[in-house]
């Protein structure tokens, strides 16, 4: 998830359940590249995808993660 400078913070996307590992989608904010590769190898049977809201009126951006950022993955 990344959020851009028009995005307002009571409009949170990132909900998770307590037991992280069983959810079927598994929501994080971006972080730096060492925590968000570690977070991909961890559920690395997954598909990782980067949603993008620069602005609250404009649409979502979804595309896949960019896994070449993740060397070793």
């Amino acid at each position: 998830m990344r959020y851009g400078r028009g995005h307002l913070p009571s409009r949170e996307w990132v909900h998770n359940g307590a037991s992280i590992d069983r959810e079927t989608v598994v929501w994080a904010r971006e972080m730096g590249q060492a925590e968000t590769c570690r977070l991909i190898a961890y559920f690395k049977e997954r598909s990782a995808w980067l949603l993008s809201i620069e602005d609250d009126r404009a649409e979502p951006v979804l595309r896949p993660y960019p896994r070449e950022r993740c060397p070793g993955e």
